[in-house]
């Protein structure tokens, strides 16, 4: 069994000119603990979609075990999509377990709503979505992705920010923009339209669904997804994804992301200032295996960076695979999230 525990200590300096003489300071320090790397984030299986024309509830009470995805385990996270036709149904949300992430009525009969739960595999990942009163078309439908940090499991803090989202009544579909700090992130694309119609995604990336649903008032739901190697700028207003027919319906393209369980992430520590020099020191337990055999213990530098990285005992380059017990990494900021990833 492979087990690697990491602890990140990070320590501002200040380099203050006094003189002719330059004078360094100690300012501030953070520390962060992870426990064993994780395998990476995996798409698991979407569920059946889930829609009605009157009032009444989506998800599984209508549709039943089919709604789950298949292949499901307890620690996988659920996302499910709604989006209601109508604007002046009384709404009634899912149980406890549930969490809401975004909702937004950008155009009136056009109510969108994103939710998330980690999975137990029992009953309590069921889900109810219901609407009364004024009906119309409502649906909802589910996708599971395994390997995703439990405890933190988005890049945003709490809710899904209106920079992440783009509205059009015209053309392709497009997304805010998000940017991420792990290497090795999941980037999902969520579109909501107003009509039956389905995307086309871009290259590189992967359906989980497209449900282009034909009701009384017609509605498109889907979920994309694209697995990360490298952190920074995703989603762009210019996707440009081709939906299906013409017209001028008005859609909503969202774009968030899930870390990685096994990950380690410190905050930069409070009293940084740009031009600061940060020095971080990495320690490990090198990993087992049960079977008597040999294992290694790969640690990703975090960028950018600067001056050497080195280890004891001996000497790396970043991204090597090792079994040194610490490493040492000095890097010049300004203000900068300061992040690192371990794997086994």
């Amino acid at each position: 069994m492979t087990f690697v525990r990491t602890i990140l200590l990070l320590a501002a300096a200040l380099l203050a000119a006094t003189g002719a003489h330059a004078q360094v300071q100690y300012r501030d320090s953070e520390q962060g603990n992870s426990g064993a790397g994780g395998p990476g984030i995996t798409h698991v299986n979407p569920g059946a979609s889930s829609s009605r024309n009157n009032c009444g509830a989506v998800g599984t009470p209508l549709t039943g075990a089919g709604f789950l995805p298949a292949g499901r385990a307890a620690g996988d996270i659920l996302i499910t999509l709604v989006l209601s036709r109508e604007s002046s149904a009384t709404i009634t949300g899912p149980g406890a377990g549930w969490t809401q992430i975004y909702t937004n009525t950008p155009a009136t009969d056009f109510e969108m709503y994103v939710y998330y739960r980690i999975a137990t595999n029992t009953a309590a990942d069921n889900f109810s979505f219901s609407q009364a009163g004024t009906c119309s078309s409502l649906a909802a439908q589910m996708s599971a992705f395994r390997g995703v940090d439990n405890t933190n499991p988005f890049e945003f803090a709490a809710t899904i920010p209106a920079s992440s989202v783009a509205f059009a009544n015209a053309g392709d579909l497009d997304t805010g923009t998000e940017t991420t700090y792990s290497e090795a992130a999941m980037t999902v694309v969520a579109g909501f339209i107003m009509d039956d119609r389905t995307v086309t995604q871009g290259a590189g990336w992967s359906q989980s669904f497209d449900s282009a649903l034909n009701l009384t008032r017609d509605l498109g739901i889907s979920l994309h997804y694209q697995l990360q190697t490298a952190s920074g700028v995703k989603g762009s207003t210019t996707l440009n994804w081709d939906l299906s027919g013409a017209g001028t319906d008005n859609r909503v393209g969202i774009v968030f992301s899930l870390r990685p369980a096994g990950e380690l992430r410190i905050a930069v520590p409070a009293a940084t200032q740009a031009n600061d020099v940060m020095i971080a020191s990495v320690t490990y337990r090198p990993c087992s295996n049960t079977s008597g055999g040999a294992c290694t213990t790969t640690i990703t530098a975090p960028a950018p960076r600067r001056g050497p990285i080195t280890a004891q005992p001996g000497a790396i380059r970043p991204q090597s695979t090792m079994t040194s017990t610490s490493v040492w990494a000095a890097d010049q900021v300004a203000n900068a999230p300061a992040r690192s990833r371990t794997t086994a």
